[in-house]
């Protein structure tokens, strides 16, 4: 069986059709739940920027990603 067609039994329950980059046959979903503050001070920067809240995570989580494996290779 082809690795995409497994990927796409494994995640039946998500919509196929939500991709966040094209190559992405689904896109994973996390749920995450922030302390009220922290959720006030997103809406606040969102609102600031004119980015989505989602954007700005998906942009701290990645950020934070890319410095941990730069710490981690050096």
């Amino acid at each position: 069986m082809a690795t995409a067609e497994k990927q796409q039994q494994s995640v039946s329950h998500i919509r196929p059709n939500r991709r966040l980059t094209p190559d992405t046959p689904v896109a994973p979903r996390r749920t995450v739940r922030f302390p009220d503050v922290l959720d006030a001070e997103l809406e606040a920067l969102s609102n600031e920027t004119g980015l989505t809240v989602s954007k700005l995570i998906r942009q701290a989580v990645s950020d934070y990603v890319t410095e941990a494996r730069n710490k981690k290779a050096s």
